[in-house]
């Protein structure tokens, strides 16, 4: 099955902020966006020191991770079919208020599926 993606971010966006937003929602389409297939989330997260992430796609959790070091890694996340629509996506990627940690988060592509 043909797939598409969307690039949604591609700065380096640290998780709490300098203001201490500990959040940021990010809005996107999947133009031509079929079911029949679960789409994926992919991101680069960098934690300092232990830290939890969340990802949310409009209001669905769909990645909840634990981080340990300050190793870069890329993450990928399949998430369910019907969560992802063709407009007015909102993507919040957020740490929680009671965490001490910090990391930094870029590079995030949905892709998902299309017609032939």
């Amino acid at each position: 099955m043909p797939t598409s993606y969307r690039d949604i971010l591609d700065s380096t966006t640290p998780l709490p902020a300098s203001n201490g937003d500990r959040d940021v929602t990010l809005d996107f389409s999947a133009p031509g966006l079929i079911g029949g297939t679960r789409p994926y989330v992919s991101y680069r997260v960098t934690p300092s020191g232990p830290v939890e992430l969340l990802i949310e796609l409009n209001g669905t959790l769909i990645v909840h991770d634990t981080f340990q070091s300050g190793t870069s890694r890329v993450m990928n996340e399949i998430f369910p079919e019907g969560v992802l629509r063709t407009s007015g996506n909102e993507l919040r990627v957020f740490v929680p208020d009671d965490e001490s940690g910090s990391l930094t988060f870029s590079d995030v592509i949905v892709t998902y599926p299309v017609a032939a």
